[in-house]
């Protein structure tokens, strides 16, 4: 899946066929799940926090038009201890 772009800032979640829709589904661990272009090089990419909530909700897959929509929450972390927190997270992109 192609990264969501927020400004100079992005995120990346791989695998949305595994994900039941309607369901709250766990995001497990991967490495860079943000990014932030506006920080030094040592510290543009963020963690998953696997201790914090995490969780993708799909509400639409559109395979045709391939679209997905849906909701999340996740905590992320980078070497240098900033935290981004997503929470009442709400997406809606092509694949």
């Amino acid at each position: 899946m192609a990264p969501t772009f927020f400004g100079r800032q992005y995120m990346q979640i791989a695998n949305f066929g595994n994900f039941e829709k309607g369901k709250i589904n766990d995001i497990s661990f991967k490495e860079n799940i943000f990014h932030d272009r506006n920080l030094t090089s040592d510290c543009k990419d963020f963690q998953l926090d696997t201790f914090s909530n995490r969780f993708i909700k799909v509400i639409t897959l559109d395979s045709v038009n391939r679209i997905i929509e849906g909701e999340l929450e996740f905590t992320a972390i980078n070497q240098c201890q900033d935290t981004v927190r997503i929470t009442d997270g709400y997406f809606k992109v092509s694949y």
